[in-house]
C-alpha cells in the first residue's frame, strides 16, 4: 500500500482496534504526535487507538501532512479467524480536503481554502477557491482577458493569496 501512495507523508493502517504506522512513517508519526515507538520483529512501529483517529488526524493535517488511511475490509472482531487481513486505502486527507465533524457548541472553524489557478491564453488567469469548512465558492478572472498583461494578473494573484491564505493550491 505504501508504494502506491508514495506522495503521502504518512500511511496509517487499521490493525484490529488500532491505527499503525511502520518504519519511516512510524518515526514521523511519533515525532508529530509525541507518541512512543517500538520494534516488534525489527520494524519500527507507532500506533494509537482507533477511537483517537479524528483527533490525531486533525493534528497531523494542521502540521501540513498528507495522510493516507487504510482500513481493514473485515470487521476487527472477525480478523483473528481470517488467515490474512485485506486492507485498502479508503482516503487521502490534506488540510484542504478534510472537514472534521463539529459539535453544536463549537465555534465556527476558520476558513480553509483550496485554490485552483488556471493560466489561459495571453496571460489571462482565472481562479476558483473553495472553503472546505463552509462550502463557499469564489471564482472569476484575475484580470480581463482582453488586457493581456501578465504582470497585472500576477499582482492580482498575489492579492488573492494574501486575502485567502489557501491551505492548498492547484495550478
Amino acid at each position: 500500500l505504501r508504494s502506491a501512495h508514495a506522495a503521502c507523508d504518512l500511511l496509517l493502517s487499521q490493525v484490529g482496534y488500532k491505527f499503525v504506522a511502520h518504519d519511516d512513517d512510524a518515526a514521523r508519526l511519533a515525532a508529530d504526535l509525541g507518541i512512543a515507538t517500538y520494534r516488534p520483529d525489527n520494524a519500527l512501529v507507532a500506533s494509537f487507538p482507533e477511537y483517537r483517529l479524528g483527533h490525531h488526524l486533525e493534528r497531523l493535517l494542521l502540521l501540513g501532512r498528507r495522510v493516507a488511511i487504510a482500513r481493514q475490509l473485515l470487521p476487527a472482531a472477525t480478523v483473528q479467524r481470517a488467515p490474512t487481513v485485506e486492507r485498502s486505502v479508503v482516503g487521502v486527507h490534506t488540510l484542504a480536503t478534510h472537514v472534521a465533524p463539529q459539535r453544536a457548541d463549537a465555534p465556527s472553524p476558520s476558513p480553509r481554502f483550496l485554490l485552483c489557478v488556471n493560466a489561459g491564453a495571453r496571460g489571462a488567469m482565472h481562479a476558483l477557491a473553495v472553503d472546505v469548512t463552509s462550502a463557499t465558492i469564489l471564482h472569476g478572472p484575475l484580470q480581463p482577458a482582453s488586457n493581456g498583461v501578465a504582470a497585472a494578473a500576477t499582482a492580482a494573484l498575489g492579492g488573492l493569496l494574501d486575502a485567502l491564505a489557501p491551505v492548498e493550491i492547484v495550478i
